[in-house]
């Protein structure tokens, strides 16, 4: 080997033997360590300056659209435009679905102008030689009786007894329904109400015979899992799913707290002072209210851990105990904005009407008239209220920030104070 190169190897191996071998796990940490900088005082401080600031933000926010809720700051526009009238309606999550006079069913996003959606056929339009006075007065407008929905699970029920499950579908821009399961309720009576969970894997659903019948859904499968009669016709169902109650409201003026699970009764049953037939039941705010037949809204406190009427409440009710003045007809649909103090009620007097609930006497703030006799659902968001009762139109209510800016659909859906 020349001199030359002999020395450049030396040389070479003399300066690889000078620098450490990096154990690859140190190097990692070592590296971590270089990347990490120390959040200085002044840094913190502004992180909670910035955070702090967007809670404000947030917190004014909610204070202005609850003040647009109490004076009425809201535009109205048609947010479904149905190839039929519109008989159910039920809203979630920005999305709609609703029964029509046909026995249809249908779903749609809502967005800025009307949407229209496909309808499906799920349930008879009419059945000969039924009575259904008691759920829709002297005006029974035909086809689909209850809906509702959570999230991309839609039920339905009609004329036949049943219900029938749909699962949404999404179909490029627009949304589709496919067909999941038909469940028994009550062959040969007529399904009144209906209520999913929030997690569309339970529902109740109750008929115009008295029945009452429990749902879950669990691998895909849907089973009943319970059932329940009573001899008064049973007109609407919700879920309270803090206390794990389903409430049933009846033609006799009679309301029952049922376990949702079991079906087991969870306090004695109650009738309001006005002896009417309960024909809407709403929860918030620790209250529940029962709208009659005869146009009143009773309020009741309920206890907190368990749903039973609080012991303050079991006397008769008191002025401070129903919302007056009351609605001409039957309040068919109730339902309150996320933001609290705030209750709807829908009326087949035409009426929407919006109250104050968080005061110690319930009063009525402002209404929407110009609504049918066929109103039966009413539903809210944070910034929404939407209704059907306007022949095949859904209507929607929005107070956001831009809701001044908006024009009103029609002068006859005007808002009375």
């Amino acid at each position: 080997m020349p001199h030359k190169t002999k020395s450049l190897l030396l040389a070479l191996a003399a300066t690889h033997a000078l620098v450490p071998r990096a154990n690859p796990k140190n190097a990692r940490l070592r590296r971590t360590r270089l990347h990490e900088k120390p959040i200085d005082s002044d840094e913190m401080a502004s992180l909670y300056q910035e955070l702090r600031a967007r809670q404000s933000d947030v917190e004014a926010d909610r204070a202005q659209t609850l003040e647009r809720w109490r004076t009425g700051g809201c535009s109205s526009t048609v947010a479904v435009a149905a190839s039929d009238w519109v008989r159910r309606m039920a809203f979630d999550g920005g999305t709609v679905a609703f029964g029509t006079a046909s026995g249809g069913v249908g779903c749609c996003r809502v967005g800025q102008g009307p949407s229209r959606a496909d309808v499906v056929k799920a349930h008879p339009r009419a059945v000969e030689g039924q009575d259904l006075s008691k759920l829709h007065g002297a005006y029974d407008g035909g086809g689909v009786t209850a809906i509702d929905m959570a999230g991309r699970v839609v039920v339905s029920g009609g004329r036949g007894g049943q219900v029938q499950v749909h699962r949404a579908v999404s179909n490029g821009d627009s949304l589709t329904l496919e067909a999941v399961t038909t469940l028994d309720v009550s062959v040969g009576s007529t399904v009144s109400s209906v209520a999913v969970a929030d997690d569309g894997k339970t529902l109740v659903a109750c008929a115009l015979d008295g029945s009452i019948q429990g749902f879950s859904c669990v691998d895909e499968e849907w089973t009943a899992t319970w059932s329940s009669k009573n001899d008064a016709a049973a007109l609407t169902v919700i879920l309270d799913e803090e206390r794990q109650a389903c409430v049933v409201g009846f033609s006799d003026g009679e309301v029952y707290a049922l376990d949702v699970n079991t079906g087991n009764e969870l306090c004695e049953p109650f009738t309001t002072a006005t002896g009417a037939g309960c024909r809407s039941l709403l929860v918030s705010d620790g209250h529940l209210f029962v709208g009659g037949a005869d146009g009143s809204v009773v309020r009741r406190k309920l206890c907190v851990d368990t749903f039973a009427i609080h012991p303050s409440q079991l006397i008769l009710e008191t002025k401070a105990d129903r919302l007056l003045p009351p609605h001409g007809d039957a309040v068919v649909a109730m339902c309150a904005p996320p933001c609290g103090g705030i209750v709807c009620t829908a009326s087949r007097d035409g009426s929407i009407r919006v109250w104050d609930s968080a005061a110690r006497e319930p009063r009525a703030l402002y209404g929407f008239q110009g609504f049918k006799v066929w109103i039966g659902s009413l539903c809210a968001s944070a910034d929404t209220l939407i209704s059907d009762g306007s022949d095949n139109a859904i209507i929607q209510h929005t107070f956001d920030r831009d809701a001044e800016a908006r024009a009103p659909v029609d002068p006859s859906l005007e808002r009375r104070g």
